[in-house]
């Protein structure tokens, strides 16, 4: 009965043990898996992102007017990149940059009050004597006032939010950058903008056309 006991316990451990590893391999089964997945995905964006070669700017949505002077700048920053073909003719395009644009302004009010107080007096003594006696006469004046005068001052901030993705053909999104700016000192919000968006386009752009590298076992 004993021995029979010690293996029946024998195998009960034996098979907790081995549920156990077929667990955990299916847990990095599952992960390795995801990984894959995801270079995988990662791999076949940054190919067809390589694959553009003319690129059209659609009209962005969000504040009309300033939307469109986004967009122009957009235009000009590719067209200066010398990386793509710019059309104005998105069926022809290898891919299309949509999007949206919109600028917030907040005023921001000041108020303070300067008061200055002012007062003169004047006064004066006069007397008189003779034989009998003499007498004294005086008087005095004075004013006092107060000035106050109340400066106001504002100022504007202007908070401004592109948010463009690259579309094929196919209407795969195959890139998408979403950028902030409050203007700079050289350009204005919607320059500032569209400036930083393609930069990033151009560094994704480079970092796709990079040799891979191999991680070390």
């Amino acid at each position: 009965m004993c021995v029979m006991a010690l293996v029946l316990l024998c195998g009960a451990s034996a098979l907790a043990w081995a549920q156990g590893v077929a667990q955990s391999t299916a847990r990095v089964t599952a992960r390795d898996t995801t990984s894959s997945g995801e270079a995988s995905d990662t791999a076949m964006q940054q190919a067809a992102l390589m694959a553009v070669k003319r690129v059209c700017v659609a009209t962005l949505t969000g504040d009309e007017k300033f939307a469109q002077q986004v967009q122009e700048m957009l235009i000009s920053s590719l067209f200066a990149a010398k990386r793509f073909r710019v059309t104005e003719n998105c069926a022809k395009a290898d891919a299309t940059l949509k999007g949206t644009a919109t600028e917030n302004k907040e005023v921001a009010s000041r108020y303070e009050d300067e008061g200055i107080g002012f007062g003169e007096s004047a006064g004066g003594v006069r007397g008189s004597w003779n034989q009998s006696g003499g007498s004294v006469s005086g008087g005095a004046a004075g004013v006092a006032g107060l000035a106050s005068e109340t400066l106001a001052s504002s100022s504007v901030k202007n908070s401004t939010n592109l948010a463009v993705r690259l579309v094929n053909t196919d209407g795969e999104v195959i890139w998408a950058t979403t950028q902030e700016s409050t203007g700079s000192k050289m350009k204005g919000p919607a320059a500032d903008l569209a400036d930083r968006a393609v930069k990033q386009l151009l560094r994704d752009l480079d970092k796709a056309a990079a040799p891979p590298t191999l991680k070390p076992k």
